[in-house]
């Protein structure tokens, strides 16, 4: 069973209370089925709102952050451990070598970025862990259907699909999680 779940998440304050609750309950049904969190180590946004929620739960809350980013006020002051790394991509290596799931909630651009590295490196067969993306009141729809786009136009394999799990239900992802099976990876190239 996986233990250590990265979440990405957004770290805007002016996101709607609506989706914050939503990724509260995720947060919930996650700490309570006893996993742990491995984040951004952020103190502001949604991604405080998962954090709080996994502590609350008295689980483990591992934060990593680069330099740039290690300010008062944005590092929350809780966290079970944090890292500080030197830069982004030390940032996301960390968390990758941590995680045993990867969890994409609403976010901007970081956020996609953090899902996209994480999934080009599923397909390249880096890692076989599982990513869900919590498709939320439906915030990931447009991307969605952009990668529909990429598939049908023939830029991504037609079973790249099956490498990613989209859900809007947090006992389903749960459940996902706790039974996933790694797939019998093909790279495209072969």
């Amino acid at each position: 069973m996986s233990k250590n779940i990265c979440i990405y998440a957004s770290s805007s304050n002016q996101v709607s209370d609506e989706l914050k609750i939503k990724c509260k309950q995720l947060a919930q049904k996650l700490a309570k089925s006893g996993y742990d969190l491995i984040y951004g180590a952020g103190n502001i946004g949604i991604m405080k709102v998962i954090a709080d929620v996994f502590l609350e739960n008295n689980r483990n809350v591992i934060g990593v952050i680069p330099e740039r980013l290690n300010l008062e006020g944005i590092v929350h002051p809780n966290l079970t451990k944090l890292y500080i790394t030197s830069d982004m991509r030390k940032r996301k290596e960390l968390m990758e070598n941590f995680a045993d799931a990867f969890i994409t909630c609403p976010g901007g651009i970081g956020t996609l970025e953090e899902f996209a590295e994480i999934f080009t490196l599923k397909q390249l067969g880096y890692h076989l862990k599982p990513i869900i993306l919590y498709n939320v009141n439906n915030f990931f729809d447009y991307l969605i259907k952009f990668l529909y786009k990429l598939e049908i136009e023939k830029f991504m394999h037609e079973k790249t699909f099956e490498l990613i799990k989209i859900s809007d239900n947090p006992d389903e992802i749960v459940t996902f999680i706790r039974n996933y099976k790694k797939p019998k990876l093909k790279l495209k190239w072969m």
